[in-house]
C-alpha cells in the first residue's frame, strides 16, 4: 500500500505539533483514529505504523 503525500504531512504535522507543545508520549492509535476520518487511507494499522515511525524519528515516545 502507498501512503498518500497528503496523509504523510498531516502525520509529520500532528508529531511535530505535539513535539513543539514538549510531548513526549504520542497517543499513536488516537492520531491514527482521527488521521483515519479525514483520509481514505486504510487499513489503521499501516496509519498507526507510519506514525509510529514518525514518533520514533523525533525521538518521542509512542503510546497505544
Amino acid at each position: 500500500m502507498t501512503t498518500s503525500p497528503e496523509l504523510l504531512s498531516a502525520i509529520n504535522q500532528y508529531v511535530d505539533d505535539a513535539a513543539a507543545h514538549g510531548e513526549v508520549m504520542i497517543p499513536v492509535k488516537q492520531i491514527a483514529s482521527e488521521l483515519a476520518g479525514r483520509f481514505d487511507e486504510k487499513p489503521l494499522d499501516k496509519i498507526e505504523e507510519k506514525v509510529r515511525d514518525r514518533v520514533r524519528a523525533k525521538d518521542l515516545y509512542p503510546t497505544d
